[in-house]
C-alpha cells in the first residue's frame, strides 16, 4: 500500500495560522493581525494575539495603550495592571498621571493625593482656588483652604471672605466682618447687609434694624404705593395701606379700591361696590361681574 495514500486517506492536517477554514477565520482571513503582537501572529478565529504583546502594550489583541508609569515598564500585559509600582508622578495600580496641578506633578503613589499644590490652589487634587483675598502669594491651607498668610485689604476671616459691598467709605472690615465706617445706603447693621426686603419707591431701610424707611404716601415692608383713591392729602396707615381720610368718589373699601371697570362710567357705591349706573355691554349683576 502506498504510505502517501494512506496519509491522505486518513485527512492528517496541521495546523495553520493562515490556512485555517472556519467560518470565523474566514471573516478574519483578510484582516491584518495587530501590530503590537509578538511576531506579528494572531489567531485566525478570534484576532488575538499568539504569543502575546509588544514591550508597552497589553490586552488579547494588544490594543491598549502603553502604561507609561509603571516602573521598570513592567505590567500585566493582558490587565494591564503595573507589577512593580509607579514611577514618580504616578499614582494606582494602573499607575495613571497624578492631578495636574500638583506641585512638581508628584503626589503619593498609593492614593495620588497631591504632595504640595501648584500656587492659589488646594485639595487633594489641588482642584479647588484659594480665595483671592488670600495676601502675599495667595498660598492657602491645602486641605482646608484657610489663607497661609492673612487676608488682603476688604477680606476677613481665615478664609478672606470679601467684606460686604454695603460697608461705607472706607470699604473694610474687621477679622469677624464687621464694617469699620457706616454703612451705605440700602445696607444695615453692623456687618452692612443688604436690606432683604426691597424697599421700593425711594425708600431705605433704617440701618439699625433694616426695616424700611417710606415716604410719605406709602407703606408696608416694602414700601408700596397708598391708593390713589385715598382722600384728602392721600395718606394712609404706614403699616396696613387703609386710607386714613376715606376714599375719593368711584373707590371703596378701607384701602380705597377703584369701582369695577365693567360699571358704567365706574362709578359704584362706596359703602357696598355695587354699580350706581348698570353695567357696560356683555355683563351684569349688581357688580357687573357677570
Amino acid at each position: 500500500m502506498d504510505v502517501c495514500q494512506v496519509f491522505m486517506d486518513l485527512n492528517v492536517k496541521t495546523p495553520k495560522l493562515k490556512s485555517d477554514k472556519s467560518p470565523l477565520a474566514a471573516s478574519h482571513r483578510d484582516l491584518a493581525c495587530p501590530g503590537n503582537c509578538v511576531g506579528g501572529m494572531c489567531f485566525n478565529d478570534t484576532g488575538h494575539c499568539q504569543f502575546g504583546c509588544k514591550n508597552g502594550y497589553f490586552g488579547d489583541m494588544c490594543d491598549s495603550g502603553r502604561r507609561f508609569g509603571c516602573k521598570n515598564d513592567n505590567y500585566n500585559h493582558n490587565t494591564g495592571l503595573c507589577l512593580d509600582g509607579c514611577k514618580e508622578g504616578y499614582f494606582g495600580e494602573y499607575c495613571k498621571r497624578c492631578p495636574s496641578a500638583c506641585d512638581g506633578g508628584l503626589c503619593s503613589n498609593k492614593t495620588g493625593r497631591c504632595e504640595g499644590c501648584i500656587p492659589r490652589t488646594y485639595g487633594h487634587n489641588c482642584d479647588q482656588e484659594c480665595s483671592p483675598g488670600c495676601a502675599e502669594d495667595g498660598a492657602c491651607n491645602q486641605d482646608t483652604g484657610a489663607c497661609s498668610n492673612g487676608c488682603n485689604p476688604k477680606y476677613f476671616g481665615q478664609y478672606c471672605i470679601a467684606c460686604s459691598p454695603g460697608c461705607g467709605d472706607s470699604g473694610s472690615c474687621s477679622f469677624t466682618g464687621v464694617c469699620e465706617s457706616p454703612c451705605k445706603s440700602s445696607y444695615y447693621g453692623e456687618r452692612c447687609t443688604a436690606c432683604s426686603s426691597g424697599c421700593a419707591y425711594d425708600g431705605t431701610c433704617t440701618q439699625s434694624t433694616g426695616v424700611c424707611d417710606c415716604k410719605p404716601n406709602h407703606y408696608g415692608t416694602k414700601c408700596f404705593a397708598c391708593s390713589l383713591g385715598c382722600a384728602g392729602d392721600g395718606t394712609c396707615d404706614p403699616e396696613t395701606g387703609e386710607c386714613q381720610h376715606g376714599c375719593h368718589p368711584n373707590y371703596l373699601g378701607p384701602m380705597c379700591k377703584a369701582c369695577s371697570v365693567t360699571c358704567v362710567d365706574n362709578q359704584c357705591s362706596a359703602d357696598t361696590g355695587e354699580c350706581e349706573k348698570g353695567c357696560i355691554p356683555g355683563f351684569f349683576g349688581h357688580f357687573c361681574d357677570k
